[in-house]
């Protein structure tokens, strides 16, 4: 039984230690907007508590061959405003991955991204009309 238990314990550790060093997003706040030709813009504002050793956070939003995402800003957030404190060089290895430098504390970010004509595949207008009545 003892021999079981040690692997165990060496594992569990493994997972804590593992889990301890990745980057904890706390809050997430989205807002959309949708134009006429169905292109989707996102804002997304995240708060990260990023523990000490990570220098990098990597994200990496829905998207597909059909409806790519592309990322177009990342801001630093000033904590007490709420406004862009900063701008953040960025790399996108492949569509929709993001990835930015970082280091130990809690961070808030704005993620600007979309997604082109995609929404639909005719107007918007056609989805935003006065209710009907319905039969019954």
């Amino acid at each position: 039984m003892k021999r079981l238990s040690v692997p165990a314990l060496i594992a569990a550790a493994a997972i804590t230690v593992y889990a301890a060093e990745s980057p904890r997003w706390t809050v997430i706040a989205v807002t959309f907007f949708i134009e006429k030709n169905g292109t989707i813009h996102m804002i997304e504002r995240a708060t990260v508590e990023v523990p000490e050793g990570v220098d990098s956070i990597s994200r990496e939003p829905w998207s597909d061959a059909e409806q790519v995402l592309s990322v177009h800003g990342l801001s630093l957030l000033d904590p007490h405003t709420g406004t862009v404190a900063a701008p953040i060089a960025f790399e996108t290895p492949y569509a929709a991955m993001v990835r930015w430098k970082t280091s130990q504390g809690i961070w808030t970010y704005e993620l600007e991204s979309q997604v082109k004509n995609q929404a639909a595949d005719r107007e918007i207008d056609d989805f935003m009309t006065v209710p009907r009545s319905r039969p019954g």
